[in-house]
């Protein structure tokens, strides 16, 4: 956050103090515009007022039912539409009507309410967009969840348990979406931001975090999918060597944990450590990677399962990096 100094000015019993103009015109602040002012436990606040504006007039466009529909859907979903509809000079296909379904099922809280021959209305239900950081974190723990649930199937042979984990990409893919969608939402309306008190820098690192943590589910899906051919193949060849994995999977969901959570509390000491956390178990990767090459029957595809481990860490890293 931007801060000047200024100085009170007294006239006639009342306190006044300037506001300067490039700030005013950021937030949309005019002669006569109201703003709010409160005493809060970190001082004194004057922010825009912003009353009802929840319930202002929706954010509306309208859409031709033809190629490549399902892009533009995603397109006004991220750009904070609230009401997309669809719209066809005779009747809209059912090819397409069929592509418009499977996008409400990927983008969360984008529902069909009405809908004919011609016209689809799909709107977006109200979602608190400065929620972002809370909806962040559903996704970090469905996506450690993914590869270490992934390394558990592997140990127990369990086809059910991999499949599944592929199916939980779907989810984080969605709450990416409306991550993202939250991002435009707010980094658009700086008056909401600051009446809510978020940092437009935070929103910068929650786009950086939320990315990473999609490709963190990516990989892990990668892995699940993996595990499926390994345990179809030969599994008795690498048998031994599966066991040693169970260790760096915990380590690396631990890692994952104390990322987020220094971010959270803005801890620079935390991050110190997860750097030296990662950096252990890098080299604990490497080395089974070493070993497996080294033996006598080497198994790519495990290498390239460990592989997408150490990508893991990565992406990890660089959220951690975000704190120093």
């Amino acid at each position: 956050m931007h801060s000047e100094i200024r100085r009170l000015i007294e006239i006639s019993g009342s306190y006044y103090v300037a506001i300067p103009k490039p700030w005013a015109r950021a937030l949309r602040l005019n002669k006569g515009s109201n703003v709010e002012i409160f005493i809060s436990k970190e001082g004194l606040i004057i922010r825009p007022y912003v009353g009802n504006k929840e319930l202002s007039k929706p954010k509306c466009i309208r859409l031709r039912a033809y190629e490549g529909i399902e892009r533009r859907i995603i397109a006004a979903y991220l750009k904070g539409y609230d009401i997309i509809e669809i719209m066809h000079e005779k009747n809209i296909p059912l090819k397409y009507k069929k592509k418009i379904d499977n996008i409400t099922n990927l983008l969360i809280g984008l529902e069909i309410v009405r809908e004919d021959s011609k016209t689809m209305l799909l709107e977006c239900l109200w979602i608190k967009k400065e929620d972002v950081w809370g909806y962040i974190k559903r996704m970090d723990y469905i996506a450690r969840s993914m590869y270490r649930d992934a390394i558990i199937a592997l140990i127990n042979r369990d086809k059910e348990l991999a499949q599944e984990v592929i199916k939980r990409d779907d989810k984080v893919d969605k709450l990416y979406f409306l991550v993202v969608r939250m991002i435009r939402s707010l980094i658009s309306d700086i008056g909401f931001l600051l009446s809510r008190s978020l940092d437009p820098i935070n929103l910068l690192d929650y786009r950086l975090i939320a990315r990473n943590i999609e490709e963190i589910a990516d990989y892990s899906e990668n892995i699940a999918s993996k595990v499926l051919s390994i345990i179809s193949g030969d599994y008795h060849s690498i048998s031994s060597h599966i066991d040693n994995l169970k260790e760096m999977i915990e380590k690396l969901e631990r890692l994952e944990i104390s990322v987020l959570r220094a971010y959270e509390e803005y801890d620079t000491y935390k991050a110190m450590k997860i750097t030296n956390t990662a950096e252990d178990i890098r080299v604990h990767l490497a080395n089974f990677i070493y070993n497996l090459v080294c033996s006598e029957k080497p198994k790519a595809i495990l290498v390239s399962l460990v592989d997408d481990l150490l990508r893991i860490v990565d992406l990890l890293s660089d959220i951690g990096d975000l704190i120093a």
